[in-house]
């Protein structure tokens, strides 16, 4: 079918989102005094977006997998508190 996307490229394409938002959250541009700058809202909002319609949620973690998208969970609520105090 036309414009239609493989299973395995969509995969593929989760996979890639997935490693660019975990990067996001966790290898943040520095300012001039070498602290990290803030996750921006947008890209929480997208992050949030993406965990939830991978039906991830704050539950605790029951595997490994579990366990990642926990810390990836932890590390947005993190940037947000931050964000909300500067």
């Amino acid at each position: 079918m036309k414009g239609t996307a493989s299973q395995e490229i969509l995969a593929k394409l989760h996979d890639l989102l997935a490693t660019q938002m975990t990067e996001i959250l966790t290898c943040r541009p520095k300012d001039d005094n070498g602290v990290d700058l803030p996750v921006t809202p947008q890209e929480l909002n997208v992050i949030r977006q993406f965990l939830k319609d991978n039906g991830v949620d704050a539950a605790q973690p029951d595997t490994d997998a579990d366990a990642a998208f926990q810390n990836l969970l932890k590390s947005a609520e993190n940037s947000i508190e931050k964000f909300a105090t500067n």
